[in-house]
């Protein structure tokens, strides 16, 4: 793996080749690393719109062929996405895909589907998380709960959010919510919702006239939050209080598309993870990752790959590190690869 960092920068320049990538035999749409460190991918058939999903190993090995599911595509709105599909109990896959409209479907570890349930009115659905009764689902129409492969309950966004995007559940069981707002152009918005379906707050990000997007949020020990926001062609670091106040915000930006899409938090470390074009050589895009501090500084920033276009996706965290999926996009669909690299939480370098 190709990696440079910079202590002082937000960017540095990085080197052509991403030696382990793999090919997965579909397009990826979406990624998710998994408890054993092996990587869910979620795609389409290349060339046609037929959902499809393949399990690789820790050594980025396919564990079986690519299962096709006829009839079902991806999901609107989920595309190069990391909360689209997700880890479920007994090694199962959880994953949004669309039929004649937004559903969720659970695939065993034998590839057999164990269940399958329709998203009744819900437009585009985004983003999925586990949680102690089941599933919960982000999408147009509002928040989806799902237990047991049924929908159990489906509450409305407030009046001034247009969609949930991101859905993450909080240690508390509420949930953290991100979306837009029904501004035009739209605002980041992100909200705290109970398990009850209360909206404890709504904090809406960016200032009236541009353009903005939630992207991912996590929770700190204590109870703050940490959320993801792109404004623009910037993208925003902010902590928030329990109570939903700015604690600070942090911009992370260049001369060019900076796109933050995934957060993963420590007690007194953050490390973002997405696509840069402001930085390196290559017009399309590398692989991005910037580690701060739990006060908003940056403590270190590099780029990952430079070949073709780079995307650095799903994040978690690991003994020593942290673990970081990424995708990269070249000219010929059928040939996007999947590559991950382990990083140093305190250096931003390659881990063996």
């Amino acid at each position: 793996m190709c990696v440079c960092t910079s202590r002082v920068s937000i960017g540095a320049a990085c080197g052509d080749v991403l030696p382990g990538e793999v090919t997965t035999g579909v397009v990826p749409e979406g990624v998710h690393v998994t408890s054993d460190d092996g990587v869910l991918v979620l795609g389409v058939v290349p060339n046609t719109s037929t959902a499809a999903l393949v399990r690789l190993g820790p050594d980025l090995r396919a564990v079986a062929p690519p299962i096709s599911f006829p009839g079902l595509g991806v999901a609107a709105g989920s595309g190069l996405s990391t909360h689209s599909i997700v880890e479920g109990p007994d090694d199962s896959a959880v994953f949004l895909v669309r039929g004649a409209g937004p559903e969720l479907l659970s695939v065993g570890a034998d590839g057999g589907v164990s269940w399958r349930v329709a998203l009744p009115d819900a437009g585009v659905a985004s983003a999925v998380d586990r949680t102690a009764e089941g599933y919960v689902v982000a999408a147009r129409a509002g928040v989806y709960r799902v237990e047991a492969g049924v929908v159990t309950s489906v509450t409305p966004p407030p009046p001034n959010v247009a969609e949930w995007t991101f859905v993450r559940r909080r240690s508390s069981g509420d949930l953290l919510l991100g979306g837009r707002s029904v501004e035009t152009p739209p605002r980041a918005v992100f909200a705290v919702q109970s398990a009850q379906g209360e909206h404890r707050w709504v904090q809406h990000v960016g200032l009236a006239g541009s353009e903005g997007r939630a992207r991912a949020g996590c929770e700190l020990p204590g109870g703050d939050l940490v959320v993801l926001a792109t404004i623009d062609s910037d993208s925003w670091v902010l902590r928030l209080s329990p109570g939903g106040e700015v604690v600070w915000r942090k911009r992370l930006a260049g001369p060019g598309q900076d796109d933050a899409t995934e957060v993963t938090c420590a007690e007194d470390s953050l490390v973002v993870t997405g696509q840069t074009t402001s930085w390196g050589t290559s017009l399309a895009g590398h692989g991005w990752a910037v580690g701060l501090d739990a006060s908003g500084q940056v403590r270190w920033a590099g780029l990952y790959g430079s070949r073709d276009a780079a995307f650095l996706g799903h994040v978690v965290r690991r003994d020593g590190g942290v673990v970081a999926v990424g995708l990269v996009l070249p000219p010929t669909p059928a040939k996007y690869a999947v590559w991950a690299v382990r990083l140093d939480d305190e250096t931003g370098q390659a881990l063996p």
